[in-house]
């Protein structure tokens, strides 16, 4: 029995003692990842060590030690650890796919060493990994030695990939900012090669097959298409001997749909950049032949690509499938469920997140890796709340920011790492090259003592740093000794190669030294780019053929590279071998069929060869290719021995119209006289179109020389222009050119007398839907006199064109030539428009012809739709802020409240800017861009404004803006040429327009100057629309309410006024008001006090609602006390008092003349809706009224107007009302509405009398 006890006790002391050592090497662990989050990596690392020491913590402790030394001047240690913990885990499979790849497993490049290689050979060995594993160990495998110039090896490593190989290809199609993703294309219906398919050019393409394919077996795109901004397809037909059930596998760069025999079985909106089996598929294969229909976008991505596997649940591929890119007749799928299937390192790790932070890590990797950004940026987010300083996590999130394109959150998180980790290696590097881009070398001197001193002088990152140094202050010779040091150290590392090369040859000039470098390095490694530095350097030293045998080597070993056959091109063309380069041009052609600029290529080597027909030929497929390629139209017509079509134009003869220009004397009112102004326009038969243009201008005064001395050439981003004459012109006949940088020219040495002359030529390359349309607007009428107006058309037959003018209608001049029709619209002696107060813009007065191409607003509709609504897509910016918002909110929320809770948040968090260079004209920027940088012009918040409401399960959508001063009559043709952007969302079935570039305007309020503004929902509607004009029911008025109690006080007026201002008026007080301290608040109401009445003196003021951020912006209040001294006159014992009526009518608002002509634009008079103001006047004991003001009140088409009075007691009380109902007054209606305003004048004016 106490045997038996005491054998207990030791069994029971063991397992204490277990379970002890167990607990306390976890606790190493948990204490060294904290260690290392906390950016203490000796500490973790050494914390990670005594865990080594229990073999229930090993494992993980070598994971940490991987992880600690990752930055590790020694490239190999953090692989070495990982390499343990992956012999000695259970588990590695989820392990190894997180960490695929990080810079754990990828410090080396394409060329792994020994102990890689063993371990990516392991990896293809073992047989209960899934199979993604073994394909992408097999990928990694083929890279190195493909990078090695075993290219037989190479290629039976990738073989065993297992992918699809041969596919045929189709594109491309329109996909700008995402747009054609979930579009129906008939690549799905007609599989066959002979159908014939319209691109996103409107030119005729086919499916074809691709003579080569990456070595690597994905499919990419961007060999054989510009990809940019496309969606491409590919098919290929599976043979299977039986009916089976089996997983379908793919990676993509951009976005992705698959069809099995044209059954949906993958729809991935988002564009990623991951690798092969990212998604997966369990499908059904019908017994014989199976279509697989891939379809790829890439809008933001920057790749677009993809890589297909067929295999068996464990991702192993199935041997007896077959597949061939030839059309075969299929099956089509009977609709079934198709179930997804995740990797293990993406349910792994999300379902143990409480084994710890390595756990948190390694998901937020994994996310990485399939660039799951949002999920990726979540899990950050999460984890850095407890680790904020972290300079590990910092780096992922800059690695994130990258991806998504965030340069805000980039720099931010740069300057993080810089100030909370000054002495980590990414720190001192971020350091070094900040004082590097200033050329601070003293601070350089600093930073890289550190780097040196953490990595070692013989380091490549010192070395390459070194490099720089001295190349940047010019310091040739120390430049060399490091360049030789690096070069003897590091032979095999390229850039020491390519600088050890430039140095022999350029600085050494020992060509003979140069050609051994790069010899001695190309008999190892396959790397294209040091072949061209010596194929380049045998040809300019006389030895082409040498050079040439290069070059085609490297053809033969790389195929796929369109790039090594242009540069075999080039060298052929530049020694006049036409046939040969021909020979390899067709090489391009056979890759790449349907891209323009080879096409373009084959018809001027066919030009060269005299080849006349095959030329003709090769440049009409450029044009069917490209509409805007106008090197190919000119060189078409010269082939067909046509003469140049803007030779049909009239020549434009400058010397005659400076005979016959008018003396100053004719013109005495002008500054100058516009003498030709003449546009000669060609549209051609593809669509393309291009411009020229002629002015000249003869100045008559010396305000004419101080408004002509500067001109600039009108030329948007999507026009290249040419400016072929800018000169002043002197009475003798002398030209003197001016001073031209890109689109300005100044004129120097200009007097009164002289002439000034520009003519400029403007090509238009619109893109995608636009590419072969047109549009413009020529004015027949401005503000200086015109002796000859002109434009002159010529348009191609097959072409439909709309024209119309605002105004006055001028019949052209037709004439047919060839295929085209001349169109001449000319006027003479048109005197220049003559100012009116009030009057409209220019463009509702002026008489424009307008232009165009384009069907219909339809089609203008669809096509910003497509352009800029696809960029509201709700990524982890939106959908963090849309929640946020809305968790903050008690209650349930009506679709108005979120609507205006969103308005609100943008209004007042996002600031308006417009800045080229950071903003496209037409595509807004992505909604995280503007969350994150805080700032965006009024397509950029009216987007983020569609996208949060999206988020937020809203309906909204953009509307194009011509503002009103652009003028009320202009877009009278369909076109482009929108300058504003605002929202519209429709709740409780009414439409809700909300201008977002306001941090102070109400929600669902307007500027009345924005009224009337022309406006084009924008929508992916098939229905028929039009453009309307921008005043809608649900607005908020912009309104007045004043209440006024004045008081008399000897001869000055006591007056305490109360208003409310409502809507944009309110908006308006905010703007001026609410940044102000208390003192210039009562400051700048004074100053506006004083501009009516200067003898005032403010006593009080006070706001309600001022704030912009207040719960409710649609008013304001305000009170002031003020006294106006002085005011009463007095005159026979009778006081004289003029009511101060704050919106008084006044003579000085429209000066008329009898010979009025143009409209009054009554918005620039007044910015409300209606007004409406109540004066009390108390009278002072004893006094009496001796004349009162009358009550009148006038109802027209323009103005309701009243004034009343009447007593209570001992007040005078006068109420006055005012609503506008027309803003703009027709010149014929001018007469008629002034005769009521005077009355209105007059009766503001009126005075009463007391004694």
């Amino acid at each position: 029995m106490k045997k038996r006890l005491l054998v207990a006790v030791i069994l029971f002391l063991t397992a204490t003692t277990s379970i002890s050592t167990r607990l306390f090497a976890q606790d190493e662990i948990n204490k060294g990842w904290t260690a290392f989050l906390n950016n203490n990596t000796t500490e973790a690392s050494n914390y990670f060590k005594k865990a080594l020491e229990s073999p229930s913590t090993k494992s993980e402790a070598l994971l940490g030690l991987a992880f600690t030394s990752s930055y590790d001047k020694d490239e190999n240690l953090a692989f070495n650890y990982f390499n343990d913990f992956y012999k000695s885990h259970p588990n590695p499979e989820p392990y190894l796919l997180a960490l695929w790849s990080s810079s754990i497993l990828n410090n080396t490049g394409a060329i792994k060493k020994p102990t890689q290689l063993s371990f990516y050979q392991s990896i293809v060995q073992k047989h209960d990994l899934d199979g993604a594993l073994s394909a992408m160990a097999y990928g990694v495998l083929g890279s190195h030695f493909q990078s090695q110039k075993m290219f037989k090896e190479s290629e039976e490593m990738y073989a065993k990939i297992g992918s699809l190989t041969n596919w045929q290809v189709l594109g491309e199609f329109e996909n700008i900012s995402t747009s054609g993703f979930d579009k129906t294309y008939d690549a799905l219906s007609h599989p066959e090669p002979d159908f014939v398919f319209k691109d996103k050019r409107g030119a005729k393409v086919n499916w074809f097959t691709p003579t080569h394919f990456r070595k690597d077996k994905w499919i990419d795109f961007t060999n054989y298409f510009s990809a940019g901004s496309a969606i491409v397809f590919a098919q290929t037909f599976v043979e299977s001997p039986i009916d089976q059930e089996i997983q379908l596998r793919v990676g993509v760069s951009g976005s992705l749909k698959v069809w099995l025999n044209d059954f949906l079985i993958i729809s991935e909106e988002d564009e990623r950049n991951n690798d092969l089996d990212s998604y997966i598929r369990e499908i059904k294969l019908n017994k014989g032949f199976n279509r697989i229909l891939v379809q790829v976008g890439e809008s933001y991505a920057g790749r677009s690509n993809f890589l297909v596997r067929l295999t068996d649940k464990k991702g192993n591929p199935i041997p007896t499938l077959n597949h061939t890119p030839k059309s075969q007749t299929y099956s089509k799928a009977v609709s079934y469920n198709t179930k997804e299937v995740k990797l293990k390192s993406h349910d792994f790790f999300a379902t143990s997140l409480n084994k710890g932070i390595s756990h948190q890590i390694l998901q937020i990797l994994s996310f990485l890796r399939e660039d799951r950004t949002y999920e990726a940026r979540k899990s950050l987010e999460l984890l850095k709340k407890d680790y904020p300083k972290s300079t590990y996590l910092n780096i992922l999130f800059t690695e994130l920011f990258n991806r998504t394109d965030n340069r805000t959150g980039l720099e931010s998180t740069q300057e993080s790492i810089k100030a909370n980790d000054p002495e980590h290696p990414v720190a001192l590097t971020l350091a070094y090259e900040f004082y590097a881009s200033k050329k601070d070398f003293v601070k350089m001197d600093e930073y890289l003592k550190k780097l040196e001193d953490f990595y070692g002088p013989n380091h490549q990152t010192i070395l390459t740093f070194k490099i720089g140094y001295h190349s940047l202050k010019n310091e040739v010779e120390k430049l060399v000794s490091v360049v030789e040091k690096s070069y003897q150290l590091y032979p095999d590392r390229y850039e020491f190669v390519e600088l050890k090369f430039l140095v022999e040859k350029e600085i050494k000039k020992n060509n003979n030294g140069a050609i051994a470098v790069i010899k001695k390095y190309l008999k190892t490694y396959n790397n294209y780019n040091a072949s061209k530095l010596l194929a380049n350097l045998y040809i300019s030293t006389g030895a082409f053929d040498k050079g040439i045998e290069v070059l085609v080597e490297e053809s033969t070993n790389n195929p796929i590279s369109k790039d090594i056959y242009l540069d075999i091109i080039r060298q052929y063309y530049q020694v006049q071998n036409y046939a040969k380069a021909k020979e390899f041009e067709l090489k391009v052609l056979e890759l790449s069929p349907y891209t323009d600029v080879y096409h373009l290529d084959i018809a001027k080597i066919n030009k060269s060869l005299g080849k006349k027909d095959e030329a003709i030929a090769a440049y009409k497929k450029v044009l069917e290719l490209n509409p805007n390629n106008y090197d190919a139209i000119k060189e078409l017509r010269e082939m067909q021995g046509k003469k140049p079509l803007f030779n049909y134009f009239e020549k434009v003869d400058i010397s005659k119209a400076l005979v016959d220009a008018p003396k100053q004397s004719d013109y005495p009112d002008d500054e100058c006289i516009i003498l030709i102004d003449e546009v000669q326009t060609i549209i051609h038969s593809s669509g393309g179109s291009e411009e020229r243009y002629y002015m000249l201008a003869k100045i008559l005064n010396s305000k004419g020389v101080e408004n002509w001395k500067e001109y600039t050439v009108s030329a948007s981003s999507r026009q290249r222009y040419l400016i072929e004459e800018a000169v002043v012109i002197k009475a003798s006949g002398q030209k003197v050119p001016g001073e031209i940088n890109d689109q300005d020219i100044v004129f120097t040495n200009l007097e009164v007398g002289d002439a000034i002359y520009v003519n400029y030529r403007v090509e238009n390359y619109s893109q995608g839907q636009l590419a072969n349309k047109f549009w413009d607007t020529y004015y027949f009428s401005h503000y200086y006199p015109y002796k000859k107006t002109k434009y002159s058309l010529l348009v191609a037959q097959n072409i439909p064109l709309q024209y119309k003018f605002s105004q006055k209608n001028i019949e052209p001049l037709r004439t047919k030539i060839d295929d085209y029709e001349l169109y001449v619209f000319e006027n003479i002696n048109q005197e220049g428009l003559k100012y009116e107060d009030k009057m409209p813009s220019i463009e509702d007065v002026a008489n424009i012809l307008y232009l165009s191409t384009i069907p219909d607003w339809r089609f203008v509709s669809n096509w910003y739709y497509d352009m800029a609504s696809a960029k509201a897509r709700p990524n982890y910016e939106v959908k963090e802020t849309v929640k946020n918002l809305l968790a903050n909110q008690k209650g349930v929320l009506s679709d108005y409240n979120k609507a205006k809770l969103i308005y609100d948040y943008i209004t007042s968090n996002i600031t308006y800017s417009s800045v080229p260079f950071r903003q496209s004209g037409l595509v807004p920027q992505e909604p995280a861009t503007v969350l994150n940088t805080l700032i965006g012009d009024c397509k950029d918040v009216s987007t983020l404004f569609v996208t949060m409401c999206k988020e937020a399960g809203l309906n909204a959508n953009l509307v194009l803006v011509n503002t009103r001063d652009n003028g009320t009559k202009s877009l009278m043709l369909p076109s482009i040429d929108f300058n504003h952007c605002i929202a519209k969302i429709n709740l409780n079935n009414k439409p809700y327009y909300l201008e977002l570039t306001s941090s102070y305007l109400p929600f669902g309020s307007l500027y009345n100057s924005s009224l009337q503004s022309i406006i084009l929902d924008i929508d992916d509607s098939k229905n028929e629309t039009t453009i309307k004009y921008l005043n809608p029911d649900t607005r908020l008025k912009n309104n007045i309410s004043r209440k006024v109690d004045i008081k008399l006080n000897s001869t000055d007026l006591l007056i305490k006024e109360e208003n409310f201002k409502v809507s944009s008026k309110a908006a308006s007080v905010r703007e001026t008001y609410a940044e102000l301290s208390e003192k210039d608040k009562s400051k700048t109401m004074l100053e506006g006090l004083r501009g009516a009445k200067p003898m005032s003196e403010l006593t009080s003021l006070k706001f309600k609602n001022l704030d912009k951020n207040t719960s409710n912006r649609d008013s304001v209040f305000t009170t002031i006390e003020y006294t106006i001294k002085d005011d009463i006159k007095t005159i026979g014992g009778m006081q004289i008092i003029t009511l101060p009526w704050s919106n008084q009518a006044l003579a000085s608002d429209i000066n008329i003349t009898d010979d009025r002509k143009f409209p009054i634009d009554f918005t620039n008079v007044y910015g409300i809706d209606y007004e409406s103001e109540v004066i009390t006047l108390e009278l002072p004991q004893g006094k009496t009224i001796i004349e009162n003001i009358p009550s009148v009140s006038y109802q027209n088409a323009y103005i309701n107007y009243s004034l009343k009075s009447k007593i209570i007691n001992n007040k005078l009380v006068f109420e006055r009302k005012f609503e506008i109902n027309k803003d703009m007054i027709g010149a014929s209606e001018v007469k008629d509405f002034m005769d009521t305003y005077k009355k209105i004048i007059l009766a503001d004016s009126k005075q009463l009398a007391i004694k």
